[in-house]
C-alpha cells in the first residue's frame, strides 16, 4: 500500500516523488520531487547562468550541514542504502548526468548531451531513445568520457535490480537496455513506450558512472547475482503454476456444480485434488526459487555497496579536494567546459543538530545552514534579528490537499464537492497560522512549467467572505435550500440536499503530526457552518487515515499531502491508479495517452487538461503548499526565491555570489 506524507517532518530524501535537487554550472540556465518517487521522485541539477557584469569572487563558501557523512560509493548513494542529504550535500555534483533542470523554472537543459533530447521514437527494433554526447568532456584521469560509460552505468543499475534514486532513473519496466552506438551515440531501448517521466525526468538526468574505473572491479559482485537459468526456472514454473491454477478453477467450478444437483463423481474429486496437489507443489516451488532470486540479488548488491572508491575519477562541477580541520572541500573542476562559478573551493562541515549548526551561523563560522527541508520555525525566530543573517522564504514542493470520498450518497454530488472545496480553499487563504507557514496554491503542479493555461475551477482564490456568495449561489442553483440562507454578515440554518433533507454530519480526518492541517481543519470547520454543513474534525495519527484512504474506504473527508515530484505523473499514478481520485472516461483517457508521451509540449497539453478535469470534479483539490526558510551570511543569491529553497538545492555553490 502506498503511504501518503500525512505528517509535517522532512521524509527521507530522495525518493520518487520527493524531490532532491543537486546544483551543477552551465553555460546556460532548473524544478525540483518529490516526489522523488514519490516518487518516485529524481535527483535535479539546477545550473547557473553567465551573469553580463563583473561579480565578486572569492576564495570559499562554507556550509554548516546538518547530519552525517558515511561516504558510500555512487552506487549505493543514489539506493536506499547509502542515499542522504547530508551525504548528498558534498558529493551530488561528482558524477556528470545527460541533462538537468535549471533554475528559476527548472527547465530541462543539455549538460553533456548535445542538443535538446527528441521524443522516444518507436522503430522497427522497438521504442528508441537516441542520445548524442558532447565530444569534448574528460574525466578527472584525462580519459574522454564516452557512450560506454552511460551504457555501463544504467546496465549496472538495471542488472544488479537497483532500487530508490536509481530505480527511478532506470526503471526495469520500462527500460530494457542502452547501448552505446559509436563514441558519442546512445540507444535506449524501451518496452513498453516510456512517458517523459521515465525518458526526460528519468533516464536523461541520471549520473553517470566511468567504465573504466568499474567494471574490473564489480566482478565478484556480478559472480554473485542469480545465474539466467534460476531466471529461466522462475519464468517456467510461474508459467506452469498459472496453467495448473486455471485447471484448478475448472475443476473446482464443474465439482461445485455436481454438488449443488446433489450428485458426486468420485473421478472429478480425485482429479481436483491431485491437480490441486501439484498447485501447491508448484506454488511452493515458485516461492522457494523467488527466494533463491532475492537473496542472490541482494548478496550482489550488498558486495557492489561496500566497494572502495576512494580514487574514482569524476567529471562534475565540483571534485573532492580532502578535508581541511573540520571541513569536507570540493574544488571546483577546471576540465569542465562550464562557467566558472564565484568560489574556488566549497567547503562542508557537518553537525549533529541544528541547534549546533545555528551557532556556528550565528559565530561567523558557515556561510550557510543546509538541512533538508530549510531552518525550522525556531531557528528561524533566533535568526530573524541576527545581525547580517539573511533569511529567505521560499514555496515548497509539500503539497497539502482537500480529499473528498465521493461514495457517500451526498458527496457523490460535484456540486456540494466543489462547496466544500471552495470553502477549504477560503480557509487556507484566512489562515493567519498558515500565511506563516504556506503558500495558497491552485494547481496540482509545483512547477511553472506544469501551471495549466487559464482560469481553475472551482474558486481560484480569495478568503471565506469574498466566496461566500458564489459558494451559495451554485449550491441554490443546483437544488440546495435553507430555512435561512447564508449570508457574509450572518451564519445559515442548516444545509437540505435537493431531497430537502438535511445534510448528515462529515468526518474530517486530520494527521496528529502536523499542526498546520489541525489549524486549517478548524478553519474548515468554521468556515463549512456558515453555509449549514457540520464537519467533524477528528485528529489521528497518519497509519489510520492511509487504512480509511486505501483499504476501508470508509472516510468522508481528509486532509493530505506529500512531496511532489519534478514530472507531474503523480496525477495518473498517485492520485488515480492508488484510486484517491475516480477517473471520468475522459481523465482515463488521458491518463492512457501520457502514459506513452515523451512529446513534452504534447505532455503539457495533455496535463494542463487532466488538471482542469480533476478540479472540476473537485474529489482532490489543492489547498496549500508549505513554505521553506533558509540561512545565510556573506552571500548573495541570484532569485529572491526558489522551489524548495537553497537548502534544496544543496546550497547552490555554483550560482552564490559573495556579498560585498
Amino acid at each position: 500500500m502506498p503511504h501518503i506524507d500525512i505528517s509535517n517532518r522532512a521524509a527521507r530524501l530522495p525518493v520518487r516523488g520527493r524531490l532532491f535537487v543537486a546544483w551543477a554550472c552551465l553555460g546556460s540556465l532548473l524544478l525540483l520531487i518529490g516526489l522523488a518517487s514519490c516518487g518516485p521522485d529524481r535527483l535535479i541539477e539546477p545550473v547557473s547562468s553567465p551573469s553580463p557584469t563583473t561579480v565578486p569572487h572569492a576564495d570559499r563558501i562554507r556550509f554548516g550541514v546538518v547530519g552525517q557523512h558515511p561516504g558510500v560509493n555512487v552506487w549505493a548513494l543514489h539506493d536506499a542504502v547509502g542515499g542522504n542529504y547530508a551525504d548528498y550535500a558534498l558529493r551530488n555534483e561528482y558524477w556528470p548526468r545527460l541533462y538537468a533542470l535549471a533554475p528559476p523554472e527548472f527547465e530541462l537543459t543539455p549538460r553533456i548531451a548535445e542538443g535538446m533530447p527528441q521524443p522516444v521514437s518507436l522503430e522497427a527494433q522497438g521504442a528508441i531513445g537516441r542520445v548524442t554526447l558532447r565530444s569534448d568532456l574528460h574525466w578527472t584521469d584525462g580519459t574522454s568520457l564516452t557512450a560506454a560509460d552511460v551504457a555501463f552505468t544504467a546496465n549496472t543499475a538495471i542488472r544488479f535490480e537497483l532500487g530508490f534514486d536509481w530505480a527511478s532513473y532506470y526503471p526495469m519496466a520500462a527500460l530494457d537496455a542502452v547501448e552505446s552506438d559509436g563514441p558519442f551515440a546512445l540507444l535506449y531501448r524501451f518496452s513498453p513506450e516510456p512517458d517523459a517521466g521515465a525518458w526526460q525526468y528519468g533516464a536523461l538526468l541520471a549520473p553517470i558512472a566511468q567504465r573504466a574505473y568499474w567494471e574490473p572491479r564489480i566482478g565478484n559482485a556480478v559472480g554473485l547475482l542469480p545465474s539466467d537459468e534460476l531466471g529461466v526456472s522462475i519464468t517456467d514454473t510461474d508459467q506452469a503454476r498459472a496453467l495448473l491454477q486455471a485447471e484448478v478453477d475448472e475443476l473446482a467450478a464443474r465439482a461445485f456444480a455436481v454438488q449443488r444437483e446433489g450428485r458426486q463423481d468420485r473421478e472429478l474429486e480425485n482429479t481436483l485434488r491431485r491437480k490441486q496437489g501439484d498447485l501447491d507443489a508448484a506454488n511452493n516451488l515458485l516461492s522457494e526459487l523467488r527466494d533463491e532470486y532475492a537473496d542472490k540479488i541482494q548478496a550482489a548488491r550488498n558486495a557492489l555497496y561496500l566497494l572502495e572508491a576512494g580514487d574514482e575519477p569524476t567529471l562534475g562541477a565540483w571534485m573532492p579536494a580532502g578535508r581541511e580541520g573540520e571541513f569536507w572541500l570540493n574544488a571546483w573542476n577546471e576540465e569542465q567546459p562550464f562557467t566558472r562559478p564565484n568560489f574556488d573551493t566549497a567547503a562542508y562541515r557537518y553537525f549533529p543538530d541544528e541547534a549546533s549548526a545555528v551557532l556556528a551561523l550565528h559565530a561567523n563560522e558557515v556561510d550557510m545552514l543546509l538541512t533538508p527541508d530549510g531552518i525550522s520555525s525556531a531557528s528561524a525566530e533566533l535568526l530573524a534579528n541576527e545581525p547580517g543573517v539573511s533569511l529567505v522564504t521560499s514555496p515548497s514542493s509539500r503539497y497539502r490537499f482537500l480529499l473528498v470520498n465521493p461514495t457517500g450518497p451526498a458527496l457523490s454530488d460535484p456540486v456540494l464537492r466543489s462547496a466544500l472545496a471552495c470553502l477549504a480553499k477560503g480557509a487556507a487563504r484566512s489562515s493567519v497560522l498558515l500565511s506563516e507557514h504556506g503558500n495558497p496554491v491552485n494547481t496540482f503542479a509545483p512547477n511553472v512549467l506544469w501551471t495549466p493555461t487559464g482560469a481553475i475551477a472551482p474558486c481560484a482564490g480569495g478568503a471565506v467572505d469574498e466566496l461566500l456568495p458564489q459558494i451559495v449561489d451554485a449550491l441554490r442553483s443546483a437544488g440546495y435550500s435553507w430555512e435561512r440562507q447564508p449570508t457574509v454578515a450572518a451564519a445559515s440554518s442548516a444545509l437540505r440536499g435537493v431531497d430537502g433533507v438535511e445534510l448528515a454530519p462529515m468526518e474530517l480526518l486530520v494527521p496528529d503530526t502536523d499542526p498546520l492541517r489541525v489549524d486549517l481543519a478548524d478553519g474548515l470547520r468554521q468556515a463549512a457552518l456558515r453555509v449549514g454543513i457540520e464537519v467533524i474534525p477528528t485528529v489521528v495519527a497518519p497509519e489510520s487515515i492511509d487504512y480509511a484512504i486505501f483499504s476501508s474506504r470508509q472516510y468522508d473527508l481528509a486532509l493530505i499531502g506529500w512531496r511532489l515530484s519534478a514530472y507531474p505523473d503523480y496525477l495518473c499514478g498517485r492520485l488515480i491508479a492508488d484510486g484517491l481520485q475516480a477517473p471520468t472516461p475522459q481523465m482515463a483517457g488521458i491518463c492512457g495517452q501520457l502514459s506513452s508521451e515523451t512529446d513534452l509540449d504534447a505532455a503539457r497539453r495533455k496535463i494542463d487538461q487532466l488538471q482542469k478535469l480533476m478540479s472540476e470534479d473537485a474529489v482532490i483539490t489543492p489547498l496549500y503548499a508549505e513554505t521553506i526558510v533558509d540561512a545565510f551570511r556573506n552571500l548573495k543569491y541570484p532569485y529572491a526565491e526558489l522551489l524548495d529553497g537553497y537548502s534544496g538545492v544543496y546550497g547552490a555553490p555554483s550560482l552564490a555570489v559573495p556579498a560585498p
